[in-house]
C-alpha cells in the first residue's frame, strides 16, 4: 500500500536518486536479493542489461527502479511470452 508522499516522490525530478534509497521507501524492502542489486546498478548507470530470473526473483525491479532514478523515461521490451500464451490457451482463442 503506498500513500500520497511515496506517489509524490515518484513523479519529482531531482535528478538521480540512489537505488537502495528507492527500494526502501517505495518498496518497502530492505535489501536487494541474488543478483538484482547488479542488474540495477548497470541499468541505472545508462547501462543495457538482459536479465533472466526465475518467476518470483524480482525481475521487475530491475527495470522499475532504475526507471525511478533516473531522469526522463525508461523504455522496457518484454516479450511476455508465457503470459501471452497462457492467456490464449486460457481464452481459447488458439
Amino acid at each position: 500500500m503506498h500513500d500520497n508522499r511515496s506517489t509524490d516522490r515518484l513523479f519529482s525530478d531531482q535528478g538521480q536518486r540512489n537505488p537502495l534509497s528507492v527500494l526502501k521507501e517505495i518498496y518497502g524492502y530492505p535489501a536487494f536479493r541474488g543478483k538484482q542489486g547488479a542488474v540495477i546498478d548497470t541499468v541505472t548507470a545508462g547501462g543495457d542489461a538482459v536479465v533472466l530470473f526465475p518467476t518470483g526473483a524480482g525481475k521487475s525491479l530491475c527495470y522499475q527502479i532504475p526507471a525511478l532514478c533516473r531522469p526522463g523515461l525508461g523504455v522496457v521490451v518484454s516479450p511476455l511470452k508465457e503470459w501471452g500464451i497462457g492467456y490464449i490457451k486460457g481464452k481459447s482463442i488458439y
